[in-house]
């Protein structure tokens, strides 16, 4: 019984281990900035918005930008 008790508690302390190992290890993301530009707006005034994404010289292979205007 005893040492059914220590195999558990070593083998949870191995996985608490390994987790935090992995934990510390990992390799941040850098995600894109992303960016709207616009003047002041007024009340019922057509205005242009600039949209842009810095990528910060990387690859990005997907974007999804959802607007939604009331």
């Amino acid at each position: 019984m005893q040492n059914s008790k220590l195999q558990f508690k070593i083998k949870n302390l191995a996985i608490f281990l390994f987790t935090c190992l992995l934990l510390i290890i990992a390799a941040p993301a850098s995600a894109a900035n992303f960016f709207i530009e616009s003047p002041k707006l007024a009340a019922e005034q057509e205005t242009v918005l600039i949209l842009s994404l810095n990528t910060e010289n990387e690859d990005i292979n997907a974007i999804e930008l959802r607007l939604k205007f009331s």
